[in-house]
C-alpha cells in the first residue's frame, strides 16, 4: 500500500516539475525552409527578445 502511494505521488508531482523546469515560452514568428537552407525567427514572450536562426545547406 505504501509503495502504491509513493508511485501515485510521484506521478502527481511529475507535471509540476516539468512545468517548473520547462523551456522559455517562445512564439515562432517565421519559419522558412528552402532547398538551400532555412530561417527561423522566434520571440521570447516574457522578455520580448527576438532570436533569428539561419541554417545553410552546403
Amino acid at each position: 500500500m505504501l509503495a502504491m502511494r509513493r508511485i501515485l505521488y510521484s506521478f502527481l508531482f511529475l507535471p509540476v516539475s516539468f512545468t517548473a523546469i520547462g523551456c522559455q515560452p517562445e512564439k515562432e514568428l517565421i519559419d522558412i525552409e528552402t532547398p538551400a537552407g532555412g530561417v527561423e525567427v522566434r520571440e521570447n514572450e516574457q522578455t520580448g527578445e527576438v532570436t533569428i536562426d539561419v541554417d545553410e545547406q552546403p
